[in-house]
This record gives C-alpha cells, sequence and structure tokens, in this order.
C-alpha cells in the first residue's frame, strides 16, 4: 500500500500547488495542467487494482452504472462530442472513487500527517496573502492564468480578492477551511507540531479571514468552529480540550486584530459585506442564506424544460462551452445541481445528486458515532465538507480536489484500533496504531476493527 499513499500524497500536493504551476512555474502549460492530477490519480487507480486493493463496492459500482448511462447519453441523444462528454465524465465521476480509495489505505494515522503538512503550509499560504493583498493586481504576484492578467477580483477599499498558490480566491476560502478544521483537531488528537507552530499556524488563520475578503470563508470557519465546539462539549472533552482551545482563540483573535493588516482587511471585508447586503436588497438573508439556498433549490426552476437525458454530459462546463460553442461560458447555469441535472437529465441526475446526499447522511452518522471513542478527526473534517460534498462545483478543478481528498481524509479518519483513547493525545505517547489496520467496510466504519 506505500506506493498508492505516496500517489495521494502526490494528489495532495498538487491539489495545493496546481495554481502556482499554471501562473508561475509553467504559465505555457496552463490548460494542460488543469489535469495534472488526473494521471496521478489513474496511476494510483491501477496500481490499487493491480495489487488487489481497490475498493470495489457498492457506491463505486453504482458510479460505474452512471458513468457509462451518462456518457451513452450524451453520445446518442446529446451533443454527441466524445470529448466533451469525456470531460464531464471527469469531473462527475472519475474522481470520486478517490474517497473509498483513501478510506481503504490510510487511516487516522495517516490523516494526521496530512493534518501536520496542511498546518505547516498554512504559514508560507498567509505569508503570500499578505503580499498578494497589499500588491498591484497586474503584479507578479497576482498574475493570472498562464502568466497573462490578474488572478484577483474586485474587493473593496482598493484591495482585491487574492487567489494565493490557487487559480481563483475560491481556492483559498477551502484551503482555510480545511485549515481550521486540522488546527482544531490539534487541540485534541496529536498532530506532531510544537507549540511555536501551533501559535503562528492559528494566528495565521485568523489574520487569513480578513484579508481573503470572502464572505464564504467566514461562513465555513463558522461551521466549523461551531461543530467543534458542540464535539469539545462532550464529557469526554470538557475539562481539557474546552478551556485550553476557548483561551488560546481569545488571545490569537486579541493579538491578530490588534495589527494594522487585520485592521485593513476587516476594513475591506466590512465594506464588501455591507456593498453586497444593498446590492442584494435583502440584507444578510438575501446576500449570504439566498446564496446557499439557491444551490439547493434553482434546480426546480429548469428541470421541467430539461429533456429527459439532458443536452449532454460536460456540456455545463467551461471545457464543453468552448469546445461546443467557442465560449467560455457556464451554458447550464453555475449551480452544481443545475448544471448536472441539465448535463444528464432530471432521472440520471437526481440519482446522482441522491448518491452524494445520501453518501453524506451516512458519513455524518459515522463521524457522530466515532466521537464514543473520543474521535473528534472525522466529525471536525465533516464539518468542513459536507457543504462541497452535497453541492461543491466538480465542474471546477480545485472545488473537486478539495471535495474528494477532505471527504477522502474523513472517511480514513474513521479508521479506530479496539481501545484506543484519543483524548489528551499530546500529553501522552503516540497513538497505538498498527500500520497494517484492516480497513472496515463503509456500513460499519465506526465500528473498531
Amino acid at each position: 500500500m506505500e506506493a498508492t499513499r505516496i500517489l495521494i500524497w502526490i494528489y495532495f500536493f498538487l491539489l495545493i500547488f496546481e495554481g502556482a504551476l499554471r501562473k508561475w512555474v509553467l504559465p505555457g502549460f496552463a490548460t494542460p495542467l488543469l489535469l495534472v492530477r488526473d494521471p496521478v490519480l489513474m496511476a494510483a487507480y491501477s496500481l490499487a487494482v493491480f495489487r488487489g486493493i481497490f475498493p470495489f463496492n457498492l457506491w463505486n459500482s453504482l458510479l460505474l452504472l452512471l458513468a457509462a448511462a451518462s456518457f451513452g447519453a450524451a453520445l446518442f441523444f446529446g451533443h454527441g462530442n466524445w470529448r466533451i462528454a469525456l470531460f464531464g465524465m471527469r469531473c462527475l465521476f472519475f474522481h470520486l472513487p478517490l474517497i473509498f480509495l483513501m478510506g481503504k489505505v490510510f487511516n487516522l494515522k495517516d490523516v494526521l500527517r496530512i493534518g501536520r503538512a496542511y498546518l505547516l503550509l498554512v504559514i508560507p499560504m498567509t505569508a503570500l496573502l499578505l503580499l498578494q493583498f497589499y500588491s498591484e493586481a497586474d503584479s507578479w504576484a497576482n498574475t493570472g492564468l498562464g502568466g497573462e492578467g490578474t488572478s484577483t477580483f474586485s474587493g473593496a477599499e482598493g484591495f482585491n480578492r487574492c487567489s494565493g498558490t490557487f487559480s481563483f480566491g475560491a481556492g483559498l476560502t477551502l484551503f482555510y477551511t480545511l485549515a481550521a478544521a486540522f488546527y482544531l483537531i490539534s487541540f485534541s488528537l496529536k498532530t506532531g507540531l510544537s507549540l511555536v507552530a501551533r501559535v503562528l499556524v492559528g494566528a495565521c488563520i485568523i489574520l487569513a479571514m480578513p484579508l481573503c475578503i470572502s464572505r464564504s470563508l467566514v461562513l465555513s470557519v463558522f461551521i466549523v468552529l461551531l461543530v467543534s465546539l458542540v464535539v469539545y462539549s462532550r464529557r469526554a472533552f470538557s475539562a481539557q480540550v474546552l478551556p485550553r482551545l476557548v483561551l488560546a482563540l481569545a488571545v490569537l483573535s486579541v493579538i491578530v486584530f490588534s495589527t494594522s493588516a487585520s485592521q485593513d482587511g476587516l476594513k475591506a471585508f466590512l465594506s464588501r459585506w455591507d456593498s453586497a447586503n444593498d446590492a442584494a436588497d435583502g440584507g444578510v438573508q438575501t446576500a449570504v442564506v439566498g446564496r446557499i439556498t439557491d444551490g439547493f433549490t434553482s434546480v426546480f426552476d429548469v428541470v421541467l424544460d430539461t429533456p429527459e437525458l439532458g443536452y449532454g454530459l460536460g456540456l455545463g462546463t467551461t471545457f464543453g462551452a468552448f469546445e461546443y460553442c467557442g465560449v467560455r461560458a457556464f451554458l447550464l447555469g453555475e449551480d452544481e445541481w443545475q448544471r448536472i441535472v441539465r448535463e444528464i437529465g432530471p432521472f440520471l441526475g437526481f440519482f446522482y445528486i441522491s448518491f452524494r446526499v445520501i453518501f453524506c447522511l451516512i458519513l455524518a452518522r459515522l463521524s457522530w458515532r466515532a466521537l464514543k471513542d473520543d474521535n473528534s478527526a472525522p466529525m471536525i473534517i465533516f464539518s468542513a465538507t459536507f457543504l462541497q460534498l452535497i453541492n461543491g462545483q466538480t465542474g471546477q478543478a480545485t472545488s473537486l480536489g478539495f471535495m474528494v481528498f477532505n471527504t477522502g481524509l474523513c472517511y480514513a479518519a474513521l479508521k479506530l484500533p479496539k481501545g484506543a483513547r484519543l483524548v489528551e493525545a499530546e500529553e501522552k505517547s503516540p497513538l497505538p496504531f498498527h500500520p497494517d489496520l484492516p480497513v472496515p467496510e463503509l456500513g460499519n466504519a465506526a465500528q473498531p476493527s
């Protein structure tokens, strides 16, 4: 399994640095680098099949059937372009089996190792964010894809929304949301970070929230924090973890928000918040809540006007639009559920949506049950990824990558040896994991193996 683990680690690093490759390192290959993780994923799948560890379970079987039906419908009843259909199959189906492969070859110890590397990356990422925040939109730091234009978006108060190492600013929202989850997990599980590193990482996450000028990031981190407080309010954690967590966040917030950088970011964020509320003509309910609910309800506005087998797999992606009519646009809508139903039709579309929703509900149940073993990781990681799993945009490479990888981390974190108690793991010896711990199936993943 070691080679498969290495390939998953490569997938992880490419997810974080894919945009950097496309903007700064190899700008001339920006378009093909959009698929840079796909060969790694194919190698991981092939190796897993060769070694007999690929998870041929019900979930992957359903994905295969849906993929075949959707591909055939696109070719014979939709747009008829095999390249568009192949790209659409890559977005909706090809990456999802990674979730189950990660659950097969990873365990909680692997997840915590990923968490340590992830938290260490927060420090240079925030340094880059600071540089971009105070740089002009056309500066080298804010170069766009292919080394042309800019990767920033309009912010407020003379500051732009930056993108870090990602292609667009949405990548930073996904990055810091998972970072917040791993940071909060570190209060109950051993991540291997020193006290100094943990202080720096916590300060960087808090500083990044206003600098990103993103309402989605603030909402996402709030959800992760709220779920973490509920988890740590349980009797097993409340006496040791909860006081340290509250004190650390309070002290770090006071220190960070006394800096000029955080003041500039906060001023820009509040200005953008007010502008968005005014434009929405409905305040917070329309500007924030409406953005979330629209992603779930807009599909019902188009379902009756959509052909039974849809307009064709992949046509709703920007690649599909460019291949079909030479324009990079969202021909079938930006909302994920709407795009899915219009691409592959109401029957297959709602079946695929139900697949993601049902799996999300099962994962939520298993993550909550894992708390019986004082394992906080699955529930906190779940809080950082459940919205992406249900309704995240698979047509956008970074969003797809984070949705799949985060869900895989949550699934793998469920694996816990019999009798292990993880409370106060930082004050005790390393976790008693066996490297060849067997992987439970999804139906009993929370049960000790």
